[in-house]
């Protein structure tokens, strides 16, 4: 299945070969991006072109490498001399607001070089009214809810008289669907209204802490960025318990990540559940690590990207890629179940109708769904070479597997023979036939009465199963 590169181009204000990229973040049908160059975040339609503009109250002196949204604040990953940033943002008043800081400073403990991150975050509704001067919400759910001292993000409110308003509160304690406040809301929300929070930070270096033969995932409890102002990381001292490091060399090199709410298929259970996971682009494959597993290991799944140019040696750099916030981690409408399945990736070129496509003024996305489709088709026959007296048979086996090399069951397969004779006295084989479990469709041929090199060709026509 091609990916879908129309209409979704952006410009840049250096060539692609640059080590300066463009990080963008996908929301409710726009893109955001935050330029060094206007010192603002740019809100863009797919076409490349600014809607809008929100000035930063703060000067940016480097390109961001990444921006990231998770619900209320925006993300970013600058660099600098011997240091990186990770800064929180939020818009208020028409205005990009800097809420706080991580100075990650090279020091003996940690070497940092970074070209991602990802925020673990989730979204919640309530489930029935909340008053002013209250202090306690019900909630749709409290999976993955932080626990005391944590923070929740309400609003914007729907309440009559309230309507836009939105405030943050501490969490004292979960119980069951409630969550208890240590403090009195400031407005009312009526039932419906979400909620967001974050947990981590999930950030990909190409050392493990000093060690450059590996790279590691930092993962960063995310309430260290939650007191206003700058906290500097210059030791291992410094991080306390915020810090948990998960080396491993497909941590390295790591251009492209995201965290968000997935159509998991399980492949040992076979049962597709929406499931929270820090997505990566490891050379052609994104792979995918359930953080709510211990030891944070890289699942048993990866999907095949279609990163290859031309040639079929050499692959595209992924600069960024996202999927859409759908602002709801528990909702199965088939709308929200299309927006978790698109993968977005900015590209420094793209590969189309078998032509590699690429300026230095302009860089891509490429969209392509999560969802399983056919991606390659394995054919076999046994024996090889049957008599010629057109009632010897073999027997011909397709197998159908998709971007994340499982079995595709229920397609079907249509199977072609080239002999220019006809039967009897030409070669046969049936067709269609559909796959089974395992995504194999076996069919019968039969030989014709000449001796001649028969080609047998297999096609699938339903590219995404139903």
């Amino acid at each position: 299945m091609a990916d879908d590169v129309s209409n979704l181009r952006f410009t840049k204000a250096t060539p692609v070969s640059s080590s300066i990229r463009q990080a963008i973040e996908k929301i409710d049908g726009y893109y955001y991006v935050m330029d060094s160059a206007s010192n603002s975040l740019l809100v863009k339609t797919d076409d490349g072109n600014t809607a809008f503009q929100y000035p930063l109250d703060t000067t940016i002196s480097t390109p961001v490498k990444e921006i990231k949204h998770d619900g209320a604040y925006f993300w970013t990953l600058q660099s600098g001399t011997g240091h990186f940033y990770i800064r929180r943002w939020f818009i208020q008043n028409y205005l990009c607001k800097l809420q706080s800081t991580i100075d990650l400073t090279n020091n003996v403990d940690d070497t940092f070089s970074s070209d991602t991150m990802a925020i673990e975050h989730y979204h919640r509704k309530l489930t029935a009214p909340a008053t002013i001067s209250g202090t306690s919400i019900e909630l749709d759910s409290t999976d993955r809810m932080p626990g005391a001292g944590g923070k929740l993000f309400l609003g914007p409110s729907t309440s009559l008289g309230y309507e836009g308003l939105y405030e943050e509160r501490s969490v004292a304690s979960v119980s069951g669907t409630t969550v208890n406040f240590s403090g009195d809301l400031d407005y009312s929300y009526a039932t419906g209204d979400m909620c967001h929070f974050n947990t981590k930070i999930w950030l990909f270096n190409n050392f493990n802490r000093t060690a450059s033969n590996e790279g590691a995932v930092y993962e960063i409890d995310s309430r260290i960025a939650d007191t206003l102002g700058t906290v500097t990381i210059d030791s291992d001292a410094a991080w306390g318990t915020d810090l948990t490091v998960y080396p491993g060399t497909e941590f390295k090199n790591i251009t492209g990540a995201t965290y968000a709410t997935y159509n998991y298929y399980s492949p040992s259970s076979g049962v597709v559940t929406p499931t929270p996971l820090l997505m990566f682009v490891y050379s052609s494959n994104l792979l995918f690590l359930d953080t709510s597993q211990a030891g944070n290991s890289v699942l048993d799944l990866a999907a095949m990207q279609e990163v290859y140019k031309a040639d079929d040696a050499n692959l595209w750099t992924v600069l960024n890629i996202t999927v859409e916030d759908t602002y709801s981690d528990v909702e199965t409408d088939e709308s929200i179940k299309i927006k978790r399945d698109t993968l977005y990736r900015l590209q420094d070129g793209v590969t189309y109708g078998g032509v590699d496509q690429t300026t230095n003024s302009t860089i891509n996305y490429a969209m392509t769904t999560m969802k399983p489709y056919v991606f390659s088709i394995g054919l076999s026959v046994t024996p090889a070479v049957i008599s010629a007296d057109s009632t010897a048979t073999a027997a011909v086996v397709a197998t159908v597997r998709d971007q994340y090399n499982l079995p595709v069951s229920g397609v079907s397969v249509a199977f072609t023979e080239n002999d220019s004779v006809d039967a009897p006295d030409g070669a046969e084989i049936v067709s269609p036939i559909s796959t089974n479990t395992n995504g194999q469709a076996t069919t019968t041929f039969t030989a014709g009465n000449a001796e001649k090199t028969v080609r047998v060709t297999a096609t699938v026509t339903d590219i995404i199963p139903a």
